[in-house]
């Protein structure tokens, strides 16, 4: 947040890998961040290990009340990812979001006139 000049505040909703529903609120309870703003969904499919942020993205895509989305992934020894997406439209798909991931560069805005979805937007991935 801080290399994007943001304020937890600022942030519309936190995005945390769902290793476990222990993790999520604790991450939440550390970071003094309310509770609605740290969604876990697990228990409707489980941990899905490098799926679960896709996954989860997935649900809060459609909602226009989200324009500024950190997600923060993390695995085995000290090994994490976050960045924070600032929405600029919502007609997206899940398949874009992968297509996107693996080519983006931080602080670059993305064009997506190349992909394969009838669907256009706009993301600008933070660092």
């Amino acid at each position: 947040m801080e290399l994007n000049q943001l304020a937890a505040k600022e942030i519309d909703l936190f995005l945390f890998h769902q290793a476990s529903k222990f993790v999520v609120e604790e991450l939440g309870k550390k970071l003094k961040i309310p509770a609605e703003k740290i969604p876990f969904k697990a228990q409707e499919y489980g941990n899905t290990i490098s799926s679960s942020l896709p996954l989860l993205l997935q649900n809060y895509l459609d909602e226009d009340n989200f324009s500024k989305i950190l997600i923060s992934g993390f695995g085995a020894g000290l090994s994490t990812a976050t960045t924070v997406l600032k929405k600029i439209m919502t007609e997206i798909t899940l398949d874009d979001i992968i297509q996107i991931a693996k080519n983006a560069k931080p602080d670059s805005e993305v064009d997506l006139d190349n992909l394969d979805s009838n669907k256009k937007t706009t993301f600008l991935l933070a660092q």
